[in-house]
C-alpha cells in the first residue's frame, strides 16, 4: 500500500491540475465520458427490448453497473473471453431472465466493440498509407506547408512561393479591404489558406506599414492564420520590382505565384496557377482585366531583380511591362470563377458565386435539390464554432435515430423513419459545404464522411431487417438481412480498397475520376451499366425511394431489391476495380 501512495498522489495531482488550467477541457472530458456511459445503458435497455426481455431503464442501468464490475473482476483474463459472457449470463438469471438472454447481450456487445475496433484499423491503415505515400512524394528540405491534394500537383509545385498583396501592388480600380468577409473569413485569409492548400512553400503577406499590424491580429484572432505566413511592410513608394529584389535575396530566387488580397478565387484557379511550370509568366485574365493571380517563373523573377524597372506599383502595370519586355501566357478564365471585393455589392456577388462553388460536377438531380436546403443550413452552421467532423457526426446520429424507427415497426415508425433518412441525406451535404465555406478540407474529414455514410446505410438496413422481422416473426426476412448487410458490407470494402487505390491522395475525387474511367469505356456493358445506374444506390437518392416505398407500405419490397441491388454493386465495383487498375499497369 505505501508504494501505491506516490501513484495516487500523482494522479490526483494531475487531476486537479487538469481542471486548475484547462477548466473547460477537464468539463468538456467529463461530460463527454458521461454520455459514453448513458449511451452504454442506452445500448443494454434496446437489446433486452428487442429480445423481448422487460427490464426498465432502471434495471438496464443496473445491469450495466454489475456488467462493469464483470470487467474489472476478470481484468487479468486476456480479451475478458468468458468472464464477460459468463458474468453476463450470471446478471441475467439474477434478474429473472434465462441465461441465453444474457449471453445474447454479452454477444452482441462484443460484436460491437469487434466491429467498432475494425472500422478504426481500417481507417488507420488506409489514413497511414496515404500520410506515408504523401510524405515520400513531398518531403523537401525547409517544406513547412503541407496540404492534401494530389501526388501530381503538389510535386508540381514543390517550389513556388506564394505573395499575397493585403493592399498595395492590387490593380488600378480600387485597393478594397481585404477585412471584408466573405463565408465569415476575411478575404485576405482565404487567399492565404488557398494557396496554401494548393501547395505553396512559403507565403510571404505583403501589408502596409501603417495597417498591417492591424490586419495581422485581426488574423491571427481568427485561429486560423497558419504559423508559416510570414509578412513584409510596405510603404507607399515601395515599387513591385524592389519587393521581389527582396523577396529573391532573402529567400532566394523561385517561382512566386503573386495574388491580389482583395479577391475571392474558385480554388480550381488556385489549382491551375499552381500546376504551371512554364517560362516567362502566367496571367489568368477574364476579358482584358486581371484576375489578380500572377504567376512569375523564376528566370523572369531574376530578370525582374537586375533590371529594376521603375514605376512598376501595381500587378496591372507590372502586366504591361512583361508584355513588352518578356512572354506572358494569358489564360482566360470566367468570370464567375472569381470576384473582386472593393464594395459591399461585390462581397454580396462574391457569396452568391461562394454558394455556386459549392455545387460539385459529380451532383445529379436529388443531389442538387438537396443543395437547395443544405446550403442555407450550411450557411448558418458557418457562423458557430462547429467543425465539419462534428457536423459528419451529428448527421450520422440523426441516421442512427432512423435506424431506432425502423426497428420499431409498423406503419408510423417506418415512415417517420424514413423522414429522418431523408432529413440525413439532406444534412449529409452540409459537412461538405462547411468544410469548404470554411476551408477546412482534410482527408481525415474525406475518410470520416465515408465512413459515417457506410454507418449510415449499416443502420437503416439492419433497423428495417428487425423492423420487418418483428412485424411478421418470420425468419425469411432475417435471411434477406443478412443477405443485405453482407452485400453492403462487401461493397464498402471493395469501394473502400478503390478509393485508395485510384483517389489515392485525393479521397475527395474517387466518384468523379471513377465517372470518367466508366465513362471512357462505353463499349463495356457492365461498366456502362453501372456507370448510369450508381445514382440508385446514392445517400442523395436511396432515402427519397425509401420514403416512396413506406409511404405505399411495402417497404418490404425495397428491402427485397436493397438486398439484390448491394450483391450486385460489389460485384460490378470489384469488376471496374479490377478493369481500371489493370489497365494502368499495363503498357502503353
Amino acid at each position: 500500500m505505501g508504494n501505491a501512495l506516490p501513484l495516487i498522489k500523482s494522479v490526483e495531482n494531475k487531476l486537479f491540475d487538469f481542471h486548475r488550467n484547462t477548466p473547460g477541457a477537464f468539463w468538456a472530458s467529463l461530460t463527454l465520458n458521461l454520455v459514453c456511459q448513458g449511451m452504454a445503458v442506452l445500448e443494454v435497455y434496446l437489446v433486452l427490448w428487442l429480445l423481448g426481455a422487460k427490464v426498465g431503464p432502471l434495471g438496464a442501468f443496473v445491469l450495466e453497473a454489475l456488467t462493469k464490475m464483470v470487467s474489472v473482476v476478470g481484468t487479468f483474463n486476456p480479451g475478458n473471453i468468458g468472464t464477460y459472457e459468463g458474468g453476463n449470463m450470471l446478471i441475467a438469471k439474477i434478474f429473472g431472465l434465462s441465461g441465453g438472454i444474457g449471453l445474447a447481450v454479452a454477444v452482441t456487445r462484443r460484436l460491437r466493440a469487434i466491429f467498432w475496433a475494425a472500422v478504426g484499423g481500417l481507417c488507420l491503415v488506409l489514413l497511414s498509407k496515404s500520410r506515408v505515400h504523401s510524405d515520400s512524394d513531398n518531403s523537401t528540405p525547409g517544406d513547412s506547408v503541407r496540404s492534401p491534394g494530389s501526388g501530381e500537383s503538389r510535386q508540381a509545385s514543390q517550389s513556388f512561393t506564394a505573395v499575397i498583396f493585403a493592399d498595395r501592388f492590387q490593380e488600378v480600380g480600387g485597393a478594397g479591404s481585404p477585412r471584408l468577409r466573405v463565408g465569415t473569413l476575411p478575404i485576405l485569409l482565404r487567399d492565404i489558406l488557398a494557396v496554401q492548400r494548393a501547395g505553396a512553400r512559403r507565403i510571404i503577406v505583403c501589408a502596409d506599414s501603417v495597417t498591417g499590424f492591424g490586419l495581422q491580429r485581426e488574423l491571427l484572432d481568427t485561429g486560423r492564420l497558419p504559423r508559416c505566413v510570414e509578412w513584409i511592410e510596405t510603404y507607399s513608394k515601395t515599387e513591385l520590382p524592389h519587393l521581389l529584389r527582396q523577396i529573391a535575396s532573402e529567400w532566394g530566387v523561385a517561382r512566386l505565384m503573386l495574388t491580389a488580397g482583395n479577391s475571392t478565387y474558385h480554388p480550381a484557379l488556385f489549382r491551375r496557377a499552381s500546376e504551371w511550370n512554364g517560362r516567362g509568366a502566367l496571367a489568368l485574365t477574364s476579358g482584358d482585366q486581371l484576375a489578380g493571380i500572377y504567376v512569375l517563373s523564376a528566370d523572369v523573377v531574376l530578370s525582374l531583380a537586375e533590371r529594376r524597372p521603375c514605376r512598376l506599383r501595381s500587378l496591372e502595370q507590372l502586366h504591361v511591362w512583361l508584355l513588352l519586355n518578356d512572354s506572358v501566357h494569358c489564360e482566360p478564365v470566367p468570370e464567375e470563377m472569381w470576384q473582386r471585393v472593393l464594395t459591399q455589392e461585390d462581397r454580396i456577388s462574391a457569396e452568391r458565386k461562394l454558394d455556386q462553388w459549392l455545387v460539385k460536377p459529380t451532383d445529379g438531380i436529388f443531389a442538387r435539390m438537396n443543395r437547395r436546403i443544405s446550403v442555407p443550413i450550411s450557411r448558418q452552421i458557418i457562423k458557430l464554432p462547429i467543425t465539419p467532423n462534428v457536423v459528419s457526426l451529428f448527421t450520422l446520429g440523426v441516421g442512427f435515430a432512423a435506424g431506432l424507427l425502423f426497428a420499431c415497426g409498423g406503419y408510423w415508425n417506418m415512415l417517420i423513419g424514413a423522414v429522418l433518412s431523408v432529413s440525413a441525406s439532406i444534412l449529409d451535404g452540409c459537412d461538405g459545404e462547411v468544410a469548404r465555406l470554411k476551408l477546412m478540407e482534410s482527408d481525415f474529414g474525406c475518410w470520416l464522411e465515408t465512413v459515417c455514410d457506410y454507418l449510415y446505410y449499416l443502420f437503416i438496413f439492419a433497423g428495417i431487417t428487425i423492423g420487418l422481422w418483428r412485424n411478421s416473426e418470420t425468419k425469411t426476412y432475417l435471411v434477406w438481412g443478412g443477405l443485405l448487410l453482407l452485400g453492403a458490407i462487401t461493397s464498402f470494402l471493395v469501394a473502400g480498397f478503390g478509393r485508395h487505390r485510384l483517389a489515392n491522395g485525393r479521397p475527395e475525387q474517387y466518384l468523379r475520376i471513377w465517372q470518367a474511367k466508366a465513362e471512357s469505356r462505353r463499349s463495356n456493358p457492365i461498366l456502362y451499366i453501372g456507370r448510369h445506374t450508381e445514382f440508385l444506390i446514392r445517400r442523395c437518392f436511396l432515402p427519397y425511394a425509401l420514403l416512396f416505398f413506406a409511404v405505399l407500405n411495402i417497404t418490404r419490397v425495397a428491402f427485397v431489391l436493397s438486398a439484390v441491388g448491394a450483391n450486385l454493386v460489389w460485384l460490378i465495383s470489384l469488376y471496374s476495380y479490377r478493369t481500371f487498375v489493370g489497365s494502368r499497369r499495363s503498357p502503353v
